[in-house]
């Protein structure tokens, strides 16, 4: 629920802040609660423009968080949003990663290649310390094709096995290809639907992605790009920090930095310890996994930053006060709701109820009904 004062410019606490980051000078936020920063924010890129990274301390967190932002741009254009996982599903667990989340890693990494009107990320302290694919390996080991480009099936066969991509008789998920006379199907890494490549002879004909389940085409390209899974240790070899991806004139908003700070280091402990009980020891040390903390401060530093904490640090400079305070529970309880809603009214503040199902909108208005 947001509260928004009619009494009072409701962006001031905004062009403050925007004032100060257009002036290079870091930001720390304070009383800033619940869904106001999805707002804040939003508004605050509206204004910048560019390229934004948003860290959490937990994956729960950065995805209410990430869900809040999808609902209020909706399919802006010019507005790239992506959240940015852990490859694995269990953190710091260095096993077989899983194949939609190095989809959204590597969906992320391409996004940041281009130049785009805005970008935002939105991850966690156990994805961003993850090491990825260094530039240079991710750039060679992706494959762009056009309409009417000479490529023959056995080429595009003979790559496909080269970068580890599965072959198949359909595909289902990331990772996979299947070939039937002159058709190619790829599930590439970059993607969330698979594309269908027809061959006339050794020419593309036709580009166009398709609904695994059904089969159907969704829609068709002049040009793809396929990327392989670069967390394969033959395809990423000399892994880097994520965070050498990012534009230098890249905000990153950033909640509890020092908490940040101490999940790499249990993390890191904890990642050594799996890796010495592992048999074999096979696959990469934890040092060439993630990054250290020394190493994530350094980087981290080279940004301009917008943060903001559980408890508000008072030796932080720059300190903006958003002026917002948690929105109390109400445990069901209406009539209390009701009472609330009308304090709030009483002191000239205009009230935002949003919900993103809209029979949870319906019950509050028969409910408000039934207590007149």
């Amino acid at each position: 629920m947001i509260l928004e004062p009619l009494i009072k410019n409701n962006s001031k606490t905004v062009n403050e802040a925007v004032l100060s980051l257009k002036d290079s000078r870091s930001v720390y936020l304070k009383n800033i609660a619940g869904s106001y920063l999805s707002f804040f924010s939003n508004d605050l890129i509206d204004q910048l423009k560019g390229y934004h990274l948003f860290v959490f301390p937990e994956k729960e967190e950065a995805l209410y968080f990430y869900n809040d932002l999808e609902n209020i741009i909706k399919n802006e254009r010019g507005t790239t949003l992506l959240f940015y996982p852990a490859s694995f599903r269990r953190p710091f667990q260095i096993e077989q990663s899983d194949p939609t989340s190095v989809l959204q890693r590597t969906e992320v990494l391409n996004a940041l290649s281009k130049q785009r009107k805005k970008v935002i990320v939105v991850t966690y302290s156990e994805a961003m310390v993850e090491k990825v694919i260094n530039k240079k390996d991710f750039e060679k080991s992706s494959l762009t094709l056009s309409i009417d480009e000479e490529v023959g099936v056995d080429i595009l066969n003979e790559w496909l096995i080269e970068m580890h991509f599965e072959k198949v008789d359909y595909v289902y998920e990331p990772g996979q290809f299947a070939v039937r006379g002159g058709i190619i199907d790829i599930f590439s890494f970059t993607h969330e639907f698979p594309y269908r490549i027809e061959l006339f002879g050794d020419t593309i004909e036709s580009l166009r992605e398709f609904n695994p389940v059904d089969q159907l085409s969704i829609v068709t390209h002049n040009k793809i790009k396929i990327s392989p899974d670069i967390n394969h240790q033959e395809i990423s070899k000399n892994r880097v920090s994520f965070l050498q991806y990012l534009p230098k004139q890249t905000l990153v908003w950033i909640k509890d930095l020092e908490i940040a700070q101490s999940k790499i280091d249990s993390g890191f402990v904890k990642a050594k310890e799996v890796y010495e009980k592992t048999e074999g020891k096979e696959g990469l040390l934890p040092a060439e996994m993630y990054i250290a903390r020394s190493d994530f401060i350094s980087h981290i530093n080279s940004y301009q930053l917008v943060e903001w904490s559980s408890v508000t640090k008072k030796e932080k400079n720059n300190i903006i006060d958003a002026n917002s305070s948690p929105q109390p529970s109400f445990n069901k309880n209406f009539e209390l709701l009701v009472n609330t809603l009308n304090e709030w009214k009483s002191k000239e503040y205009k009230i935002h109820i949003c919900s993103d199902q809209e029979s949870q909108i319906n019950r509050l208005r028969t409910i408000f009904a039934d207590l007149e």
